[in-house]
């Protein structure tokens, strides 16, 4: 079930005000299926990335094709990664940005194959933000907004913006939708990832990354947290209100 927060902040943080709201519920089922398909299509494209090294890759890394050899299977390597992050959608749309970043640490062709993640996210569509919004207030959103843009204002992977009027003051809002279904594939998605770069450095220990998951799920465990931002905004200067709806 998505449970909704909207907390709101004033400019210069002076007030804050919280909205308990329901979105799109799923059964437990079908969140168990979603997660297996996550969980099976990961897995999968791991396998055979790994079996792409082990099979192709030269053992003697004095051989003369082995740089050109390692570049071909880092690419076909990336190109999977990118194709799971994007169908997995949530978490693996972070993670996968978070690999683009780190262009000091990793091969380029991981980088570069990966950079597109950090393009503007395709938002759920406008009659389904509406609605979610609507289930989450238990009124018409005409109740408590005089207007609303249908259209996101900025998507990102965890998240759409919407601006809105407040009916009660006349406020203009920017209305921060999270993803419906997100906070359901949290600890399913941390658990996955770090399986995977722990398998990966078990069997490529000269390419273990297991460093990356510790930090990435404590920024997840945060970003995910709307509380926890309205708070941080809180001390920051902003001209205009913010309302979080934080979806479970």
């Amino acid at each position: 079930m998505i449970r909704k927060v909207a907390v709101t902040t004033v400019v210069g943080g002076a007030a804050t005000y919280a909205f308990i709201l329901d979105d799109k519920q799923q059964s437990e089922a079908q969140h168990v299926l979603d997660g297996g398909v996550r969980f099976l299509r990961t897995m999968s494209n791991a396998a055979l990335t790994a079996a792409d090294y082990k099979m192709n890759l030269p053992t003697d890394k004095a051989s003369p094709d082995y740089k050109s050899t390692l570049s071909e299977i880092n690419l076909r390597a990336a190109s999977r990664l990118l194709a799971v992050c994007r169908k997995n959608g949530g978490l693996y749309t972070k993670f996968g940005q978070n690999v683009a970043n780190m262009n000091n640490v990793l091969p380029k062709e991981f980088t570069e194959t990966l950079a597109p993640l950090q393009d503007k996210a395709t938002p759920i569509p406008a009659d389904e933000a509406l609605a979610a919004v609507e289930k989450q207030l238990g009124v018409p959103w005409d109740h408590v907004f005089s207007e609303f843009d249908k259209e996101a204002a900025a998507a990102a992977s965890l998240a759409q913006v919407h601006k809105a009027v407040l009916k009660t003051t006349g406020e203009t809002v920017a209305v921060k939708l999270q993803y419906p279904g997100l906070q359901n594939q949290v600890k399913g998605d941390l658990t996955t990832l770090k399986f995977l770069t722990d398998i990966v450095g078990y069997l490529f220990p000269g390419f273990s990354y297991s460093w990356m998951t510790p930090e990435f799920e404590n920024n997840m465990t945060l970003e995910l947290d709307f509380l926890q931002e309205a708070r941080n905004s809180k001390s920051c200067f902003l001209p205009f209100k913010i309302i979080y709806y934080e979806c479970f």
